[in-house]
Protein backbone atom coordinates (compact mmCIF):
# COMPACT_ATOMS: atom_id res chain seq x y z
CA UNK A 1 0.00 0.00 0.00
CA UNK A 2 1.77 3.75 -0.94
CA UNK A 3 0.95 5.75 1.50
CA UNK A 4 1.65 9.46 2.12
CA UNK A 5 1.62 11.47 5.88
CA UNK A 6 0.90 15.28 5.38
CA UNK A 7 -0.43 18.36 7.56
CA UNK A 8 -1.61 21.53 7.45
CA UNK A 9 0.17 24.72 7.67
CA UNK A 10 0.92 28.36 7.82
CA UNK A 11 4.70 29.05 8.08
CA UNK A 12 5.05 32.27 9.71
CA UNK A 13 8.45 33.54 11.50
CA UNK A 14 6.58 36.24 12.71
CA UNK A 15 3.99 33.93 14.40
CA UNK A 16 5.46 32.15 17.80
CA UNK A 17 2.85 28.99 17.05
CA UNK A 18 3.93 28.59 13.39
CA UNK A 19 7.61 29.63 13.01
CA UNK A 20 9.31 26.80 10.92
CA UNK A 21 10.73 25.45 13.65
CA UNK A 22 7.28 23.79 14.36
CA UNK A 23 7.41 22.07 10.97
CA UNK A 24 10.96 21.13 10.87
CA UNK A 25 10.91 19.36 14.21
CA UNK A 26 7.53 17.82 12.82
CA UNK A 27 9.17 16.44 9.46
CA UNK A 28 12.16 15.33 11.51
CA UNK A 29 10.05 13.29 14.06
CA UNK A 30 7.45 11.57 11.65
CA UNK A 31 10.59 10.96 8.97
CA UNK A 32 12.67 8.75 11.99
CA UNK A 33 9.29 6.59 12.11
CA UNK A 34 8.09 6.52 8.25
CA UNK A 35 9.05 3.08 7.60
CA UNK A 36 6.83 2.12 11.02
CA UNK A 37 3.94 4.08 10.05
CA UNK A 38 4.16 2.53 5.95
CA UNK A 39 3.67 6.03 4.77
CA UNK A 40 6.58 6.74 1.46
CA UNK A 41 6.14 10.46 1.64
CA UNK A 42 5.73 13.32 3.55
CA UNK A 43 3.70 16.71 3.07
CA UNK A 44 3.02 19.58 4.59
CA UNK A 45 -0.05 21.82 2.81
CA UNK A 46 1.15 25.52 3.40
CA UNK A 47 -1.69 28.36 3.12
CA UNK A 48 0.45 31.08 1.79
CA UNK A 49 3.03 31.73 5.01
CA UNK A 50 5.53 34.10 4.15
CA UNK A 51 8.45 31.84 5.17
CA UNK A 52 7.25 28.76 3.48
CA UNK A 53 10.06 29.46 0.85
CA UNK A 54 13.02 29.47 3.92
CA UNK A 55 12.40 25.74 4.22
CA UNK A 56 13.39 25.05 0.60
CA UNK A 57 17.21 25.30 2.97
CA UNK A 58 15.84 21.50 4.21
CA UNK A 59 16.22 18.57 1.89
CA UNK A 60 12.63 19.19 0.28
CA UNK A 61 10.81 20.92 -2.52
CA UNK A 62 8.45 23.34 -2.21
CA UNK A 63 6.03 23.14 -4.49
CA UNK A 64 3.59 25.83 -5.69
CA UNK A 65 0.04 24.82 -6.44
CA UNK A 66 -0.64 27.76 -8.82
CA UNK A 67 2.12 27.30 -11.23
CA UNK A 68 0.62 23.28 -11.50
CA UNK A 69 1.78 20.11 -10.14
CA UNK A 70 4.88 18.23 -11.30
CA UNK A 71 4.92 14.91 -13.15
CA UNK A 72 6.95 13.38 -10.27
CA UNK A 73 8.25 14.15 -7.06
CA UNK A 74 11.70 14.61 -7.00
CA UNK A 75 12.06 14.75 -3.31
CA UNK A 76 10.57 12.77 -0.58
CA UNK A 77 9.43 15.68 1.53
CA UNK A 78 7.45 18.65 0.01
CA UNK A 79 5.54 21.54 0.78
CA UNK A 80 2.62 22.19 -1.59
CA UNK A 81 2.04 26.05 -1.11
CA UNK A 82 -0.96 27.81 -2.31
CA UNK A 83 -0.27 31.49 -3.54
CA UNK A 84 -3.27 33.37 -1.39
CA UNK A 85 -3.82 33.36 2.03
CA UNK A 86 -7.28 32.16 3.05
CA UNK A 87 -6.40 31.85 7.43
CA UNK A 88 -9.30 31.89 9.46
CA UNK A 89 -12.02 34.36 9.99
CA UNK A 90 -14.01 33.10 13.15
CA UNK A 91 -14.00 30.05 15.71
CA UNK A 92 -15.39 27.80 12.94
CA UNK A 93 -14.62 29.39 9.90
CA UNK A 94 -11.27 28.76 9.21
CA UNK A 95 -10.88 28.13 4.72
CA UNK A 96 -7.35 27.85 5.08
CA UNK A 97 -7.44 24.49 6.81
CA UNK A 98 -10.34 22.87 4.60
CA UNK A 99 -8.43 24.16 1.67
CA UNK A 100 -5.10 22.63 2.42
CA UNK A 101 -6.96 19.46 4.27
CA UNK A 102 -9.39 18.11 0.79
CA UNK A 103 -6.52 19.11 -1.47
CA UNK A 104 -4.91 15.49 -0.37
CA UNK A 105 -7.48 14.23 -2.47
CA UNK A 106 -5.45 16.23 -5.52
CA UNK A 107 -2.22 15.08 -4.06
CA UNK A 108 -3.72 11.32 -3.72
CA UNK A 109 -4.84 11.05 -7.07
CA UNK A 110 -2.18 12.88 -9.02
CA UNK A 111 0.58 10.23 -7.94
CA UNK A 112 -1.10 7.00 -6.89
CA UNK A 113 -1.62 6.60 -3.57
CA UNK A 114 -3.88 4.42 -1.73
CA UNK A 115 -3.77 5.69 1.62
CA UNK A 116 -3.69 9.14 3.41
CA UNK A 117 -2.05 9.42 6.91
CA UNK A 118 -3.01 12.65 8.43
CA UNK A 119 -1.06 14.15 11.42
CA UNK A 120 -0.99 17.75 12.14
CA UNK A 121 1.72 19.89 13.34
CA UNK A 122 1.44 19.96 16.87
CA UNK A 123 0.61 16.03 17.49
CA UNK A 124 3.10 13.35 17.86
CA UNK A 125 2.47 9.72 17.87
CA UNK A 126 4.32 8.01 20.49
CA UNK A 127 3.80 4.27 21.24
CA UNK A 128 4.39 1.49 18.97
CA UNK A 129 1.07 0.28 18.92
CA UNK A 130 -0.43 3.38 17.54
CA UNK A 131 2.67 3.01 15.06
CA UNK A 132 1.49 -0.37 13.95
CA UNK A 133 -2.43 0.37 14.10
CA UNK A 134 -2.20 3.19 11.74
CA UNK A 135 0.36 1.40 9.46
CA UNK A 136 -2.07 -1.39 9.29
CA UNK A 137 -4.99 0.61 8.29
CA UNK A 138 -6.18 -0.14 5.06
CA UNK A 139 -10.04 0.19 5.01
CA UNK A 140 -12.39 3.25 6.18
CA UNK A 141 -12.26 6.96 7.47
CA UNK A 142 -10.53 6.90 10.95
CA UNK A 143 -9.90 9.07 13.38
CA UNK A 144 -8.43 9.05 17.51
CA UNK A 145 -10.91 10.48 20.02
CA UNK A 146 -10.64 13.19 22.14
CA UNK A 147 -11.58 12.32 25.51
CA UNK A 148 -11.89 15.51 27.36
CA UNK A 149 -14.26 17.04 24.49
CA UNK A 150 -16.12 14.35 23.54
CA UNK A 151 -15.48 14.61 19.97
CA UNK A 152 -13.39 12.54 17.01
CA UNK A 153 -9.67 13.84 17.11
CA UNK A 154 -9.42 15.17 13.45
CA UNK A 155 -5.55 16.15 14.13
CA UNK A 156 -4.95 12.46 13.45
CA UNK A 157 -6.77 10.51 11.09
CA UNK A 158 -6.27 7.57 8.63
CA UNK A 159 -8.35 7.64 5.03
CA UNK A 160 -7.93 4.09 2.90
CA UNK A 161 -8.75 4.16 -0.67
CA UNK A 162 -12.32 2.83 -0.28
CA UNK A 163 -12.72 6.17 1.36
CA UNK A 164 -11.50 8.55 -1.26
CA UNK A 165 -14.54 9.16 -2.64
CA UNK A 166 -16.06 10.51 0.13
CA UNK A 167 -12.50 13.13 0.02
CA UNK A 168 -13.61 14.09 -3.16
CA UNK A 169 -16.75 15.08 -2.85
CA UNK A 170 -15.67 16.82 0.47
CA UNK A 171 -13.39 18.67 -1.75
CA UNK A 172 -15.91 19.58 -4.44
CA UNK A 173 -18.03 21.13 -1.57
CA UNK A 174 -15.76 22.96 -0.15
CA UNK A 175 -14.56 24.55 -3.28
CA UNK A 176 -18.58 25.57 -4.08
CA UNK A 177 -18.51 27.13 -0.65
CA UNK A 178 -15.55 29.16 -1.00
CA UNK A 179 -13.65 26.50 1.85
CA UNK A 180 -16.46 27.81 4.44
CA UNK A 181 -18.75 25.46 6.20
CA UNK A 182 -19.75 27.38 9.20
CA UNK A 183 -18.94 24.29 11.57
CA UNK A 184 -16.18 22.41 12.68
CA UNK A 185 -14.65 20.18 11.31
CA UNK A 186 -14.85 17.39 14.11
CA UNK A 187 -19.16 17.62 13.18
CA UNK A 188 -18.51 17.93 9.38
CA UNK A 189 -16.34 15.47 8.23
CA UNK A 190 -17.37 11.29 6.98
CA UNK A 191 -15.25 9.28 9.65
CA UNK A 192 -16.63 5.90 9.61
CA UNK A 193 -14.33 4.70 12.53
CA UNK A 194 -13.56 6.55 15.81
CA UNK A 195 -11.00 5.14 18.14
CA UNK A 196 -10.84 5.51 21.45
CA UNK A 197 -8.53 2.82 22.29
CA UNK A 198 -5.62 5.02 22.53
CA UNK A 199 -4.65 6.97 25.32
CA UNK A 200 -4.06 10.76 24.82
CA UNK A 201 -5.46 14.16 24.44
CA UNK A 202 -4.83 18.03 23.50
CA UNK A 203 -2.09 17.72 26.72
CA UNK A 204 -0.60 21.43 25.14
CA UNK A 205 -4.03 22.98 26.53
CA UNK A 206 -3.45 23.74 30.24
CA UNK A 207 -6.78 22.94 30.89
CA UNK A 208 -6.54 19.63 29.13
CA UNK A 209 -3.50 18.59 30.70
CA UNK A 210 -4.95 19.70 34.26
CA UNK A 211 -7.99 17.82 33.91
CA UNK A 212 -5.32 14.88 33.09
CA UNK A 213 -3.41 15.44 36.42
CA UNK A 214 -6.72 15.26 38.61
CA UNK A 215 -8.06 12.73 36.94
CA UNK A 216 -5.34 10.20 36.00
CA UNK A 217 -3.95 9.56 39.59
CA UNK A 218 -1.70 6.46 37.88
CA UNK A 219 -0.80 7.54 34.88
CA UNK A 220 0.28 4.72 32.04
CA UNK A 221 1.63 4.65 28.38
CA UNK A 222 0.26 7.62 26.66
CA UNK A 223 -0.23 7.25 23.42
CA UNK A 224 0.13 10.18 21.64
CA UNK A 225 -0.68 14.04 22.15
CA UNK A 226 -1.46 17.24 21.11
CA UNK A 227 -0.89 20.95 20.95
CA UNK A 228 2.53 20.81 21.45
CA UNK A 229 4.19 24.49 21.19
CA UNK A 230 6.41 25.20 18.76
CA UNK A 231 9.66 26.04 21.23
CA UNK A 232 9.04 22.87 23.37
CA UNK A 233 10.58 19.98 21.63
CA UNK A 234 8.93 16.75 21.27
CA UNK A 235 8.30 15.00 24.86
CA UNK A 236 8.40 11.02 25.27
CA UNK A 237 6.41 9.00 26.80
CA UNK A 238 8.13 8.43 30.48
CA UNK A 239 8.62 12.70 30.19
CA UNK A 240 5.12 13.46 29.82
CA UNK A 241 4.23 10.64 32.48
CA UNK A 242 6.54 12.21 35.25
CA UNK A 243 4.65 15.86 34.56
CA UNK A 244 1.44 14.33 34.96
CA UNK A 245 2.79 12.92 37.55
CA UNK A 246 3.97 16.14 38.97
CA UNK A 247 0.57 17.80 38.57
CA UNK A 248 -1.54 14.86 40.39
CA UNK A 249 0.71 15.90 43.99
CA UNK A 250 0.15 19.21 43.32
CA UNK A 251 -3.83 18.76 43.47
CA UNK A 252 -5.94 20.07 46.47
CA UNK A 253 -7.26 16.92 48.99
CA UNK A 254 -10.17 17.22 46.94
CA UNK A 255 -8.44 16.01 43.79
CA UNK A 256 -8.60 19.47 41.83
CA UNK A 257 -5.50 20.77 40.47
CA UNK A 258 -3.90 24.17 41.77
CA UNK A 259 -2.04 26.85 39.66
CA UNK A 260 1.00 25.43 38.35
Amino acid sequence: MSSFLFCTSYIDNRSRDHQSLRYDKWINYYSGIADELGVRNIFIFDDAGPATTEMASMDLDVIEVERGLPSTLRKTVNIFAFHDHLGRSSVDKYPGWWRSFTYSIVIARKYGFNKIVHIESDFYILSDRLIRFICGLDKGWTSLFSAYYGFPETAVQVIAEDSFHKLELLYAEAISSQYTFGHFAELILPISNVIKDFVGDRLGEVNVLLHWAATRSACGDVDYYGQLPSHVRPWSSEELQTLIKSLVNKSDPAGNPRAV
